[in-house]
């Protein structure tokens, strides 16, 4: 085994200039995944295709991105964090940049995997380098402030998006990736360090089964409600590859591809349980508020999405200030405080939909939801990152971000099989009541 000590930033002004340069990534990353949200008319009209093959543009990049997650956040602490953050930005450059000049449908969704590939090798290196990076006295802050950031790229996709395929075109979206890029590969460079690299074999087979696993868990809950018996087909096909998987993950030890001691540490397996829940419920409440505001009152697709605009600010504006509180209170009770908020927050959405209320006062419960985000997400990354060894980081990042990105199929299946069947109020009561079984979870990191 050979192992090379990493090297920290000599002054904190250096640790947040590294925070600075992987952020830039990640802005780029979430902004892709939001934007094309609203230009659905403006890509067939471009491309000259149907509604359908359009979505594919959204799914092959969200397929791409979740499922060699766990893999990836491996090979961070196979090859080095900085590194394969590296590796996956240029990527990400590279295949942005041929987006932009994909002549067909079939081109766009075929460099959307290779971009939701970059993607998926940039995402778990970024908890482990905040992990690695900042010293537990500082971690919350910097998780603060990253809560703040992607409340400001979550909101500013869709408007990007919109303002681009307006006054430019549709392909803009991804070529403003290319100057971001190269100026985040130089930040990096420049200011993050490098990490610990331990000479192991990765676990091939584990690689392979987890790829299945989590395509089927999350294509499975994507198609759910259409395509008849496939999507269950696909369902029940990774949960038998899943639990083959775990069943070798655990014969393996540590030389796992996710190790399972990973799970006997309380405070990581419990917040990657409320992370599912809490990918679940987020993804699920954003679609029924918009289509009420859209279909009840002619809201125009942007007028919606400004609507739930408060989330994103609400957010970003305190995120910071509870990631700096970190440093006097205890995360456990500021999660679960937040999840609270969440639940009121919900309740008043269904509130105002089932009194059939004007559309700005979707505004009210979008700003309450805000205040509860900026108190949860901060703590639950920082109690998933706080007792995990430095061997584990990466496979822990791995771990955390492929939860959330199967909690975030499920909501959006469960949210779909509703609206099918019922209305907004409905779906809206469901993301509620699972935000409330996050809550619950969270009781677990209480009690370690």
């Amino acid at each position: 085994m050979r192992t090379s000590t990493p090297v920290s930033p000599s002054v904190s002004a250096d640790r947040w200039a590294a925070l600075g340069a992987l952020a830039l990534g990640y802005v780029m990353i979430l902004v892709d995944a939001t934007a094309l949200s609203v230009v659905t008319v403006r890509l067939m009209e471009g491309l000259r295709t149907d509604v359908r093959s359009v979505l594919w543009v959204s799914s092959a990049y969200l397929l791409a991105f979740a499922v060699p997650m766990l893999v990836c956040g491996r090979l961070g602490d196979r090859f080095g964090h900085r590194r394969m953050y590296l590796l996956g930005l240029s990527v990400f450059l590279v295949a942005s940049l041929a987006c932009g000049f994909a002549p067909t449908i079939g081109a766009l969704v075929a460099l959307r995997v290779v971009q939701g590939f970059g993607a998926a090798l940039m995402t778990p290196q970024v908890m482990a380098i905040i992990t690695l990076v900042f010293p537990m006295e500082s971690r919350g802050a910097a998780l603060g402030v990253w809560g703040s950031i992607t409340g400001i790229a979550t909101l500013a996709g869709p408007l990007l998006g919109g303002v681009l395929s307006d006054v430019a075109s549709w392909r803009w979206v991804f070529w403003l990736n290319v100057p971001l890029g190269i100026v985040g590969i130089v930040m990096t460079l420049r200011f993050v360090p490098g990490s610990t690299v331990t000479a192991r074999r990765l676990d091939l087979p584990g690689a392979a089964l987890s790829a299945v696993a989590v395509f089927g868990l999350v294509y499975g809950l994507q198609e759910v409600g259409g395509n008849g018996a496939l999507p269950w087909l696909t369902l029940g096909v990774g949960a038998i590859v899943a639990a083959a998987f775990l069943a070798g993950q655990r014969r393996r030890g540590d030389g796992a591809l996710v190790p399972l001691r990973l799970f006997r540490i309380r405070s990581f397996a419990a917040s990657s349980g409320v992370n599912v829940l809490a990918g679940a419920w987020v993804t699920a409440y954003v679609f029924p508020a918009t289509l009420y505001a859209q279909q009840q009152h002619g809201v125009s697709p942007g007028g919606a999405a400004f609507l739930l605009a408060p989330t994103a600010l609400v957010s970003a504006l305190l995120a910071p200030r509870v990631g700096r509180s970190l440093r006097r209170r205890d995360p456990r009770g500021l999660l679960s405080a937040g999840l609270a908020v969440c639940a009121v927050g919900l309740g008043i959405f269904v509130a105002v939909i089932a009194a059939g209320l004007a559309a700005a006062w979707l505004m009210v419960p979008s700003a309450v939801v805000g205040v509860g985000s900026a108190m949860m997400w901060g703590p639950m990354s920082l109690l998933a990152t706080s007792e995990l060894p430095r061997d584990l980081v990466g496979a822990g990042s791995g771990v955390f971000n492929t939860t959330r990105q199967v909690g975030s199929a499920f909501g959006a299946a469960a949210v779909a099989t509703v609206l099918a069947h019922g209305s907004p109020a409905g779906a809206l009561a469901l993301a509620a009541l699972v935000c409330l079984a996050a809550l619950a979870a969270s009781f677990r990191l209480r009690r370690s």
